[in-house]
Order: C-alpha cells, then structure tokens, then sequence
C-alpha cells in the first residue's frame, strides 16, 4: 500500500478502545471538525434480510423512522455527522450493509467485505486493501461529497420488540405511543434526536426480553 495522497486524514482524538458511554457514541468527536467521516465495519439495520448480525444499536429494537424514512445505525450516525456538516463518504461491511448505504446516502463509496451466510468474509488482508482502495476513491472526489442532513422540526418513531419496551421508554419526557410496541418523539434537530434516540436505547436495556 502507499500512502493516500488525495488528502491528509487526522483524527480528532486518540483511538478510543472499548465501551464509550459518549453522547456521541459511535461516532465520538464529530462535533470537533472533520472533512469527511469513514465508517469502517458497519452492517444492515434491523430486520434486514440476508444480512451479517443485523441490529440497530441493540436486539431490543425492530425499526427506527426518521421522518417516515426507515434507517439503522448508519443512517442514524450519518444523520449526527450530517448535523455538523461532516459527509459520510465511505461505508465498508457487509454486503446488504453497503448497499443500505448506497441507497441511503447516494454520493458514497461503498466497500463489501462480507455477505450474510454465516461468518463468511473476505481473507482479512483482501478485506484491507479493498477498504484502502475505497478510500483512495473516496478522497479523489471531494466535490461529490454531501451531508446526509434531515428536515427539522424532526420526528423520531422507534418500533421495540416487546411492549415492556414501549412502556420503560414512555418515561422520558416528550415521548408518545403510537401502538403497543412504539413510540414517537420530535426534536428541533438531527442532534436532538440522536441524544433522543441514544436514551431510548439505553432505557430498554433496562427491562426483561418480554
């Protein structure tokens, strides 16, 4: 490999290794300044068929809107990103992973190491030099990046597995059940709902699987 000339990639902070209780997290110091944002090992949202562990930040929920727009984590973080004007402009994971990206996104390089049919992945070696081929393309085009920015005021609908979910998440202030297993919220922002939505995930850890 040599080295990506297209543009100079810094990192805000040090590596940050195991459990972040951020607001931020996984995307933790967004809100620092970057050019661009690289998601690096990303996968479909819940209920995605033929996808490698498909889930949105925990089993406990079934789907997440955004405005009626139905996303997963990389909709969710590219939305904070999008917030503080940083475009996504790499996704690499799983095949169905990377095209929810596609889809979602539109402007971005997208990288397939992996598809849904057990554990099955690339040879790690051909798996890095794909994602660094990706962003050697991804750099070259600067003018094709964008933000992935959503209409404010902005709704928040969270679907849970169980009712119990509903009903622990029906606590924090400002949310409103729609049916037996979801709830709604809105917000001014994309940064609202982000720290919205990152609540609600930690309040259903707190009830049982039923």
């Amino acid at each position: 490999m040599t080295p990506i000339t297209q543009g100079r990639i810094c990192f805000p902070n040090p590596l940050i290794n195991g459990q972040c209780w951020s607001w931020a997290a996984p995307v933790e110091g967004i809100d620092q300044g970057a050019d661009a944002a690289f998601f690096i090992g990303y996968h479909a949202m819940a209920g995605t068929p033929d996808a490698t562990i498909a889930h949105t930040f925990t089993g406990r929920i079934a789907a997440v809107r955004i405005n009626g727009l139905k996303i997963g984590e990389i909709g969710l973080n590219a939305m904070l990103a999008g917030y503080f004007g940083v475009p996504v402009v790499l996704v690499s994971g799983d095949e169905a992973g990377a095209s929810e990206a596609g889809e979602l996104l539109g402007h971005v390089e997208t990288v397939s190491v992996k598809k849904g049919i057990g554990a099955y992945c690339l040879h790690p070696e051909r798996c890095c030099q794909q994602i660094y081929d990706g962003a050697q393309k991804a750099m070259a085009r600067p003018d094709g990046w964008r933000s992935f920015r959503v209409d404010a005021p902005t709704t928040l609908t969270v679907q849970f597995t169980t009712a119990s979910g509903a009903d622990r998440v029906l606590r924090m202030p400002g949310t409103e059940r729609t049916n037996g297993t979801t709830v709604c919220w809105r917000g001014e922002n994309g940064l609202e709902v982000f720290r919205a939505f990152n609540t609600m995930s930690d309040l259903v850890e707190l009830v049982p699987f039923i």
